[in-house]
């Protein structure tokens, strides 16, 4: 309810060298799956589009939530695990009701 679409690069610590493309439209369409290796810093980055600001805005802070338990259990559980991104790397997840996007509003986030 109040999105519509959703897309973006995904970043998992289980597979570091693989990049992730992720599209949801609608209820038909959900599909995650390898582009291949990243030609620059891996990041997590999404673009929520819908119809309702709220909606989007608690999906947005669900988002970096569950982000952020990620990150910590994947640090506890690969002693030595880098950071996905490093200083100047994309890192942003944003959402707008209009349907626009503007990075960094109100927190970043990486898996």
């Amino acid at each position: 309810q109040g999105l519509l679409r959703a897309k973006g690069l995904l970043w998992f610590s289980q597979r570091r060298s693989a990049r992730y493309t992720f599209h949801l439209s609608g209820r038909q369409r959900v599909e995650c799956v390898t582009e291949g290796p990243w030609e620059g810093p891996p990041c997590t980055q999404l673009v929520l589009i819908g119809t309702d600001a709220a909606v989007l805005q608690s999906l947005k802070q669900q988002f970096i939530t569950l982000m952020a338990q990620a990150q910590a259990q994947a640090r506890a559980l690969i002693p030595g695990l880098e950071e996905p991104s490093s200083p100047g790397s994309r890192q942003h997840t944003t959402a707008s009701s209009s349907g626009q996007v503007s990075p960094g509003a109100g927190g970043s986030t990486s898996s």
